[in-house]
């Protein structure tokens, strides 16, 4: 194994210890056949639950290293990630799970999520929260909600909930 490879990998694993969505990213692209030319956001997106936002920033890292080429779709082409040597190279050296690697932690994470809409729709993702035995709140969000619209949301539970019985 050469320097550059042995530092590549270096790099890979401290991401996976560092990123919850790394993790998710890597394990994904583990159970992938080692063919591949590219990968498609959208199918980390079925993967990984996670939004293409955050893949988008697991690929913009990947490039950052120089494994490949984020091509953002345009002219119905979907966002994709283009391996500089094909995915080989990439698997040879794409870090397991470590042992020291922090657990997923994300509550959202743990809830039932899924996608909602069609192709005249807008895509939402619903989660199903379990509030005790009997009941379950759903709540949907928008594909591009923002940490602006999660903190108004958040505002108007608190105003809510202080107007709620004990």
């Amino acid at each position: 194994m050469t320097t550059v490879t042995m530092h590549l990998q270096k790099k890979l694993k401290s991401m996976r210890i560092q990123s919850g969505d790394a993790r998710r990213v890597f394990d994904a692209l583990r159970s992938y056949e080692n063919k591949m030319e590219t990968v498609t956001v959208e199918r980390l997106v079925k993967l990984t639950k996670l939004g293409p936002r955050r893949i988008r920033t697991v690929l913009n890292a990947l490039e950052g290293l120089q494994m490949g080429k984020l091509v953002l779709g345009r002219r119905g082409m979907s966002t994709r990630f283009v391996w500089d040597e094909g995915f080989r190279k990439f698997a040879t050296i794409l870090p397991a799970a470590q042992p020291n690697e922090p657990k997923d932690v994300d509550p959202v994470a743990a809830l039932i999520m899924k996608s909602v809409g069609n192709a005249t729709s807008t895509v939402v993702h619903e989660w199903a929260i379990q509030l005790d035995t009997r009941r379950k709140a759903r709540i949907q969000f928008p594909e591009t909600v923002t940490r602006a619209d999660l903190v108004k949301i958040q505002s108007f539970c608190e105003k809510y909930s202080a107007q709620l019985p004990a």
